[in-house]
């Protein structure tokens, strides 16, 4: 089967065929928006820990508000475990099928080498 012995990039056809917007294909639009809910998870994800630790810290020793501080650091941690094999997932996916959906300042399409 040659059926995945070709990479599909949407870009580069489109600008080969000179369509107009050539970024705004499908591939590129479903790359935008999954780059997107990645970086607002990670940032969520992040600004949970920090207020985790200031409600830590200002606890006064309450057990409490310790374990509620805590509970919320390690919701943030597996969501950031969680969002981080999603992101190696698609990686995989991309590789594997030979697709580009995430792009990397050292990416080769023509390899198929996105890592």
């Amino acid at each position: 089967m040659t059926f995945f012995a070709q990479t599909l990039n949407f870009r580069s056809e489109a600008t080969a065929q000179d369509i107009p917007y050539a970024t705004s294909t499908i591939g590129g639009a479903i790359g935008g928006i999954l780059a997107a809910v990645m970086a607002i998870g990670v940032l969520a994800a992040f600004l949970l820990i920090v207020t985790a630790a200031i409600e830590w810290i200002i606890s006064g020793g309450e057990k409490s508000k310790i374990e509620a501080a805590r509970n919320k650091i390690t919701g943030s941690i597996i969501g950031l475990v969680i969002l981080a094999s999603v992101f190696v997932i698609i990686i995989i996916v991309q590789n594997f099928l030979k697709i580009e959906v995430f792009t990397f300042p050292n990416s080769s399409p023509k390899t198929g080498n996105f890592i």
